[in-house]
């Protein structure tokens, strides 16, 4: 392929900048048959590890294998990409005795006769994620198995599920019908960042960590398909072009939306400004933005009670939104939808975390509350709580009942918690009886009762 695109694309903080046009070549496969074949390699050892492929798989098809190293065994060392039982699966088993089963997505939700890119990070130190069309998707622990050697003797295939032995096919079991294109592995974890920026364009190699390459851009009769790395070209089978895979014209898809970056930073005011740049839109009704504090995107709310029109030009447009319902030191998610007509296409997610100093809300009016306990023994205290207004302040004073003034505590703007123990500024104990304590600031002047008893 030259440039694929589909209507499902992501870009995170800084994204491809050029044109997205349609593929040309890739491989079509019968849902009998058909698969590319080779030998014992792409072991994953105690490296990390990076697939993935464009596929579209035919409406209908329940069963059928992208790519993997994976017998139809108990065996370890075993990890591929296929769905099984119309749902999109991860497989990757450590031991003869350990396989984690990964779900990408519900039923039917790949298996329907669109073009997908599926990228899967093998972080051994971490988690097995999974990227569906250049944006993050899911992920599970694969943690407490990283420092097992996943060699085995299983052959590499695309398209078929590996027999008993691992030396061939299945001959019923995980074959796949309709095309795939674009596959790639790397010895190396791919960054959220790395993979919307090239999944949608083919690579340029060599390439850092890139150990199998397969545009799939060859032509009839051609039964080899070319390893841009190098290092291992596969075998159409079975042998006989017209009896395997055959190469096909892949989608003619345009995107109404070109866009070159997305990107969430803070403002002064401890808000997120949300920022999007777009080359060209034809034919786009407009965009809305949603926002999540985790990286789940199905749970996402939008902050956007009416669609942000789009402007339909060929001409570089730079679109803004402020984000005001956030909280200092929470972190957030945001994704980007396009609409047109037909569709919507998700961006992102963009993260950012609020790391901002909060700002005291100040009152707006003065009051003062009553003295509590009250009454209250002596050598005992006594809380008075006083809020002042912004740009306010005054004074607290305790007089007894000859109206002497026995106490005096300054207050301020903002809320006050003052307490009194009973004694005077000269730290006398004052005796049992009633006093008053009185608040006067520039818009409040009120007096109080309270008492101390034996």
């Amino acid at each position: 392929m030259n440039y694929k695109s589909l209507y499902i694309i992501t870009f995170i903080l800084v994204c491809f900048v050029g044109g997205l046009f349609a593929q040309n070549k890739a491989l079509y496969f019968d849902g009998i048959n058909d698969y590319v074949g080779f030998g014992d390699i792409l072991d994953m050892g105690t490296n990390d590890m990076t697939a993935s492929a464009w596929f579209k798989m035919e409406t209908g098809k329940d069963d059928g294998t992208i790519l993997g190293k994976s017998s139809y065994r108990a065996f370890a060392g075993r990890w591929s990409i296929r769905f099984e039982t119309d749902i999109l699966k991860v497989f990757f088993s450590p031991t003869s005795t350990t396989t984690i089963s990964h779900n990408v997505g519900l039923a039917n939700a790949f298996n329907n006769g669109v073009w997908h890119n599926i990228t899967v990070v093998f972080d051994r130190s971490g988690y097995l994620e999974v990227y569906m069309d250049g944006s993050y998707h899911s992920r599970v622990s694969i943690s407490a198995h990283e420092t097992v050697n996943m060699n085995n003797t299983d052959i590499f295939m695309i398209g078929r599920y590996q027999n008993a032995t691992g030396n061939g096919p299945h001959l019923t079991f995980g074959i796949f019908k309709g095309y795939i294109d674009e596959v790639r592995v790397w010895n190396v974890a791919r960054t959220a960042v790395q993979i919307a920026d090239e999944y949608n364009r083919e690579l340029s190699t060599p390439q850092g960590g890139l150990i199998a390459y397969y545009k799939f851009n060859e032509i009839a009769p051609s039964q080899t398909a070319t390893d841009e790395t190098g290092s291992f070209n596969g075998a159409l089978l079975p042998s006989g072009y017209a009896n395997g895979p055959q190469w096909s014209d892949g989608p003619d898809i345009s995107l109404p939306v070109e866009l070159s970056s997305f990107s969430a930073a803070l403002t002064a005011e401890n808000y997120v400004t949300l920022k999007w740049v777009t080359q060209s839109e034809t034919g786009l009704v407009g965009y809305r933005m949603y926002r999540n504090g985790t990286l789940d995107q199905a749970t996402a709310i939008s902050i956007t009670s009416n669609i942000i029109d789009a402007t339909n030009t060929s001409t570089t447009q730079i679109y803004n939104l402020t984000d005001t319902e956030v909280t200092i030191g929470d972190t957030y998610y945001y994704w980007l939808e396009s609409i047109d007509m037909d569709h919507t296409t998700f961006y992102g997610p963009v993260s950012v975390y609020l790391s901002g100093t909060v700002v005291p809300v100040l009152p707006e009016l003065t009051t003062m509350n009553n003295a509590y306990p009250n009454p209250f023994k002596a050598n005992n205290n006594t809380n008075i709580e006083v809020t002042v207004k912004a740009g306010e302040k005054g004074n607290v004073t305790i007089y007894n009942i000859l109206g002497q003034a026995v106490k005096t505590f300054p207050v301020n703007e903002g809320i006050n918690s003052l307490n009194w123990n009973g004694n005077d500024s000269k730290g006398n104990a004052c005796g049992n009886g009633i006093y008053f304590y009185k608040l006067a600031t520039p818009s409040m002047n009120i007096t109080k009762k309270m008492v101390i008893i034996k």
